[in-house]
């Protein structure tokens, strides 16, 4: 009974990483996953277990202890069922045009990589309020085109580690540096929470100068990333970066608050422990455990409003089938951002797949906007 719930609240959350992403159901339906259910109990504090007793919760009780189970479950990295990305080798009959095809047949037979790191440092409190600070290292992975101009590609929250490759390829071969990073917390890199672009935007903001800092000081950087990675690209420039020239937003959400509600509203069929659950309480139910435990509340994740304090170039990218962030998110940025813009819509395209569903539209976008910034 109980582990009919933490299923659902997993698969809940895993939906929440990639929408309809179709690698996180194929991976996640692994033959595993009872193990891997099992494993996530056990994080579980017996207090949380003690106190549900069936299927349904009084609307007392529901809002914080399902704040409780999804504060971990999103926030925390180490959830065995949230891990499934993780580590992947990458297969050695992959099939055409796949992520792993474009690692093994590109990527490893170039001669000009290397991998990159810098090292920053981690803080956030336990529940007992013990304030911890750890230095973490963070690891990227670098193709060196001797080139003035370098695009530096976030991807998404806990995505597959080579999750933008299909975008590097085409970065090198138009003559870029390219910097694939691996956010805190994940595909290698340190730490122990995952924060939506809080701290990640800091991150971005190190890996720029440390670009900078092994190229030269006029270096032209370019910014791209997806989902969480695109959210995280534009609060990286709330305060203008000197070196960035253009930054590219593919699918990410406008506000965080707002992404929540929308995503809990999504789930409420699958769920029916929260169903008479009020999702505004919850929300700031989980924000209070950020707040006090991470050091943020989740309304100050608001890309939009770091939109608009720049006007570098900026390309905006959605899926018109995008049924997980809405293309509103979009639109709104779009229309809230000064400077030169442009912004592109890829028919038919579900959350995080523009580039699979049409690559000729999607690069030409790409070429297109590039062409005017560099011009």
């Amino acid at each position: 009974m109980k582990k009919g719930m933490f299923f659902c609240l997993a698969v809940c959350s895993l939906f929440f990483i990639n929408g309809s992403n179709a690698q996180a159901t194929e991976d996640f339906s692994l033959d595993n996953r009872e193990e891997i259910i099992n494993d996530f109990e056990e994080e579980l504090s017996e207090a949380e277990e003690n106190i549900i007793q069936g299927t349904t919760l009084s609307e007392q009780e529901a809002p914080s202890i399902v704040a409780n189970l999804m504060f971990r479950v999103i926030f925390e990295s180490d959830i065995p069922i949230m891990n499934l990305f993780d580590d992947l080798k990458i297969k050695e009959n992959p099939e055409i045009d796949s992520v792993d095809w474009y690692v093994k047949n590109w990527y490893e037979k170039l001669e000009n990589t290397s991998d990159r790191t810098i090292t920053t440092t981690e803080t956030y409190r336990k529940e007992n309020g013990e304030e911890v600070s750890n230095p973490i290292t963070l690891r990227g992975r670098y193709i060196d085109n001797g080139s003035d101009k370098t695009v530096i590609l976030h991807h998404g929250y806990r995505a597959l580690k080579y999750e933008l490759i299909k975008q590097a390829k085409f970065f090198s071969e138009e003559g870029f540096n390219v910097l694939l990073i691996s956010s805190r917390a994940v595909n290698g890199s340190d730490g122990k929470y995952i924060t939506f672009g809080y701290y990640e935007k800091d991150d971005l903001n190190m890996w720029i100068n440390d670009e900078v800092n092994r190229t030269n000081s006029d270096q032209k950087i370019v910014l791209m990333g997806v989902s969480m990675g695109a959210s995280t690209t534009v609060l990286s420039q709330n305060v203008p970066h000197p070196n960035v020239v253009a930054y590219i937003e593919d699918c990410g959400y406008a506000d965080l608050h707002e992404e929540m509600l929308q995503a809990f509203s999504w789930f409420s069929e699958l769920l029916p422990i929260i169903k008479n659950v009020d999702f505004k309480q919850l929300v700031n139910q989980i924000s209070q455990r950020t707040e006090s435990r991470l050091g943020f509340s989740i309304d100050q994740i608001s890309p939009i409003e770091s939109a608009k304090n720049t006007d570098v170039p900026k390309l905006f990218i959605h899926g018109g089938a995008d049924d997980f962030i809405p293309i509103s998110h979009m639109e709104d940025m779009y229309n809230a951002s000064p400077g030169y813009k442009e912004k592109l819509v890829v028919d038919g395209a579900i959350h995080g797949k523009s580039f699979d569903t049409n690559p000729e539209i999607y690069t030409e976008g790409l070429r297109h906007f590039l062409n005017n910034v560099f011009q």
